[in-house]
């Protein structure tokens, strides 16, 4: 190395791009030097510098990966005849940054096993040791379920491993076996996936399979159905059975107070008149069967359905796989088990765009979700959302193309779900996934207005 000042360093770290660290050079100097980054004495990166550069000119140092470290940690640079200073710090406070320095590197699961009712494997991650992955696990295609991970371990030559474990249930074993897809959170395509079938298997064996998780995914839809139907006839009964009280109540004054007056009256006194509560109870029964009327009845000229439906957390319309409302100061909203069921207030309308407005997630930075409309999955495109959402779960209209058609219920299922007491030692037994603040169906005819169903 020639022509070094002695007042200022050559080269300084600038920041950091995909895959390498810039360096900035602080004078004209001609060079001929090895520059090394490490990582607790583990070497991540080098290059051998060799020209004339001028000051304000930038160069980068390739970095191959990061090992499996304490965070934070700080990468160091060094250099063999000293243009740049020994001890040079580049801090890496988060797995985040260690992301954008590297990726999050390629996760390869280089062994399962199936033993004693558990899917064992083993995975590693030879480009990022600092990006630890969520995992979650597709049975037959239907259900999801958590992997379990150990804790990841450093490898000799950079990077991490880690082993993990799927609980498998009798229940999941079906005539011709069984079907387990493993996911990254936030990749649709699946790491591995294993399948468990029985020795004459063929293309046949595979197709059963798809249709046994097929007809599975049927039948939990027709329950569900089933079940919003019953809780509809049961509230529509109890409705019924409070108006014929109410009417049975109304006869018995009625009758009660004419025998009562046509003693009086021929005993030469004068009529009764009902007193306060009663009248109170009759004036109660008549606005009752008045608003029925109005009702069954809707008046000629009444204006057209709005356009948008927006349904709040407190409507019936939230169906099955919800928990209690609950509150905080920026409103209110529902969690949501495995999966969750919304009724459509207008289900014979078409639809053209529907939006699931979530307010928290569990356990995961971004939802997992798969949406049905009846029986049919939809494609759900997912974007940030502003205070107090988190995310919007938007279904549209394709382009250019026909109005969803008419469908009862919207089924929406998620591949992440957990329990707090599982997270913080606690007695929240609940399995919670995502909490949804409100759900607004669009619909191609109406007028251009809101209606909010169910109170705010």
């Amino acid at each position: 190395m020639t022509e070094r000042p002695q007042t200022s360093l050559l080269f300084q770290p600038e920041g950091s791009v995909f895959q390498q660290i810039t360096l900035r050079c602080g004078a004209d100097c001609t060079v001929d030097d090895t520059i090394t980054a490490y990582v607790l004495g583990i070497e991540i990166g080098r290059r051998h510098i060799v020209g004339q550069f001028r000051a304000g000119e930038t160069i980068g140092l390739p970095v191959r990966y990061l090992p499996l470290v304490d965070l934070p940690a700080t990468i160091r640079l060094s250099s063999e005849k000293g243009c740049i200073a020994d001890g040079t710090e580049i801090p890496v406070r988060s797995a985040d940054d260690a992301v954008r320095l590297v990726g999050p590197g390629t996760v390869v699961v280089e062994r399962l096993q199936f033993s004693q009712g558990l899917l064992r494997g083993f995975a590693v991650n030879r480009v990022n040791g600092l990006n630890t992955p969520v995992l979650f696990a597709r049975i037959n295609r239907l259900a999801t379920r958590q992997v379990t991970m150990d804790r990841p371990r450093l490898l000799d030559d950079g990077g991490c491993s880690f082993g993990f474990v799927v609980q498998l249930y009798p229940t999941d074993l079906g005539e011709n076996g069984f079907n387990v897809d493993l996911h990254i959170v936030g990749d649709e395509a699946p790491l591995a996936s294993f399948q468990y079938a029985r020795a004459d298997g063929d293309d046949a064996t595979r197709k059963l399979l798809e249709l046994e998780g097929r007809l599975a995914q049927m039948q939990q839809m027709t329950t569900l159905q089933i079940a919003a139907l019953n809780s509809d006839f049961r509230r529509r009964m109890d409705a019924q059975q409070e108006r014929i009280d109410a009417f049975i109540d109304y006869a018995s004054c009625l009758l009660f107070d004419q025998v009562a007056s046509d003693a009086i009256a021929g005993a030469g006194g004068a009529a009764l008149e009902p007193d306060p509560a009663m009248r109170q109870k009759i004036d109660s029964f008549r606005e009752m069967i008045a608003a029925a009327t109005r009702k069954g009845k809707p008046a000629q000229g009444a204006p057209r359905l709005a356009r948008t439906l927006q349904v709040t957390p407190r409507a019936e319309n939230f169906s099955f796989g919800w928990y209690d409302v609950e509150t905080d100061p920026r409103g209110s909203f529902r969690w949501m088990g495995q999966s969750g069921m919304v009724l459509n207030p207008a289900p014979t309308r078409a639809l053209r765009g529907l939006c699931i407005a979530l307010r928290h997630l569990f356990k995961t930075e971004r939802p997992m979700l798969r949406v049905f409309l009846d029986t049919a999955e939809v494609e759900a495109r997912i974007e940030a959302a502003g205070p107090p959402h988190v995310f919007n779960v938007l279904i549209e209209q394709p382009k250019d193309g026909a109005p969803l058609g008419a469908f009862q219920t919207v089924r929406i299922e998620s591949f992440i779900a957990g329990r707090p007491a599982d997270e913080d030692n606690g007695t929240d037994q609940r399995l919670l996934s995502i909490a949804v603040g409100e759900v607004v169906f669009t619909y191609a005819d109406g007028e251009d207005s809101v209606q909010v169903v169910g109170e705010s």
